[in-house]
């Protein structure tokens, strides 16, 4: 997978950005992203990128617990394209995670869906607007919120 690849897709994804717009919206998601994944799940996720959006996911991030609704919130303070709205931030954002689903092997997205908690289907809803690849990737698909302790308990049953 190369930058300029997910770069145009976020742009595929949210007319009018210009390719530095585009990129400069996907490095701030991608830097939340790895805020609200935290640890050995961001640097998983780092591993698969393009390095000049690995750099954005830092080692030592421990994870936040945020709701959806607040990274959008941290998406749009740290987005030089600097959305409008929250709607507008949204929908930003929502472009990149759409992105990031054509980009990413089909496998390495599922993972996110599943470490996130359902709220975050309203980020991944355009992305996962088809069915999961396959059963294990409904969480963040679904609109039933789940919590961490059920994510470690299917974990450990795998």
């Amino acid at each position: 997978m190369q930058y300029a690849q997910i770069v145009a897709a976020v742009q595929q994804h949210a007319p009018g950005l210009s390719h530095q717009e585009a990129s400069r919206l996907t490095q701030a998601t991608i830097a939340v992203l790895g805020e609200r994944l935290g640890g050995g799940v961001s640097q998983g996720l780092a591993l698969k990128l393009p390095a000049l959006l690995a750099t954005e996911i830092r080692e030592d991030d421990p994870r936040e617990e945020f709701g959806v609704e607040e990274f959008y919130t941290r998406v749009a303070a740290v987005s030089p394209s600097s959305p409008d709205t929250p709607e507008g931030a949204r929908r930003q954002a929502r472009a990149v995670a759409a992105a990031l689903r054509e980009t990413l092997p089909g496998r390495e997205y599922d993972a996110l869906c599943e470490t996130l908690p359902g709220e975050y289907a309203d980020l991944l809803t355009e992305a996962c607007a088809e069915e999961p690849r396959d059963e294990a990737s409904r969480s963040a698909c679904t609109e039933e919120p789940r919590d961490d302790a059920s994510r470690t308990e299917e974990a450990s049953d795998r």
